[in-house]
């Protein structure tokens, strides 16, 4: 699985990583702050691995949202500069 970042003008970023039942997202602002998605698993002790930028990155997978959900914070991002959307919980690191 792989991760795609996406930077706006202010410096801050959205990580969307690939799982294989959904994506992970990270979210860092500008001044570098970050949050996690947070998904309908929890206490499984299981972990979602992928790779970024040439690391091996392993979350857990509470961390794991639908792919819809993370398209459309996304777009939000893309358009706004933050990723929240309805539906989406994002935790602090």
């Amino acid at each position: 699985m792989f991760a795609i970042e996406v930077e706006a003008a202010d410096g801050s970023s959205l990580i969307v990583g690939l799982a294989e039942t959904g994506v992970v997202l990270l979210f860092i602002d500008a001044l570098g702050n970050s949050v996690h998605s947070v998904g309908p698993s929890s206490g499984t002790g299981k972990m979602v691995v992928f790779d970024y930028f040439g690391s091996y990155t392993e979350v857990p997978a509470e961390y794991v949202v639908s792919v819809e959900l993370g398209r459309a914070a996304m777009w939000e991002f893309i358009r706004g500069g933050d990723p929240v959307v309805p539906g989406l919980l994002m935790e602090p690191d």
